[in-house]
């Protein structure tokens, strides 16, 4: 069966309490609620839910080039587990799809990934952005379409 891990330590420093980690597993599937104290603080309740992660949020372009996409999404709530992100696109002028699946969750706010497999001059992009974990998949959220700038064409005269 799946685990969490949750990471809480009350410490007293000076005049106030601090909370660090220590590792505890629990079962995933349920909504927990954990009491802590310690004999210089006063006790402090955690209730959390796992589950399903939260849909990414923002997925919008940064950058594009003839070639290449670059993507950006905010991080939501990934559900009490470790998670990871999956990118669809489509290629609107060909209808090709591609798919790429793992992208790892960084951890800072902002995700940023950047996209060269299938992108060609010119052409009109949808990207899907989703994110994954052991309990399931999130909504999927849409960025708006995106076309790539054309090839610049150099003559070189000798």
């Amino acid at each position: 069966m799946p685990v969490i891990h949750v990471y809480v330590q009350l410490k007293k420093y000076g005049s106030s309490c601090h909370y660090y980690r220590f590792i505890k597993p629990f079962p995933v599937f349920m909504l927990y609620n954990i009491s802590l104290s310690s004999q210089y603080c006063k006790p402090i309740v955690l209730n959390f839910l796992s589950g399903v992660p939260e849909a990414p949020d923002d997925v919008q372009s940064t950058y594009q080039t003839c070639v290449s996409v670059t993507l950006q999404w905010l991080r939501g709530f990934n559900g009490g587990l470790e998670q990871t992100f999956t990118v669809t696109y489509t290629d609107l002028n060909t209808s090709q799809e591609y798919t790429v699946s793992d992208i790892e969750d960084t951890r800072d706010e902002e995700i940023i990934w950047k996209v060269t497999d299938g992108i060609l001059p010119s052409h009109r992009y949808r990207f899907h952005v989703t994110a994954v974990n052991l309990l399931g998949t999130s909504a999927t959220v849409t960025a708006e379409d995106i076309y790539t700038p054309g090839m610049l064409m150099v003559n070189i005269l000798v």
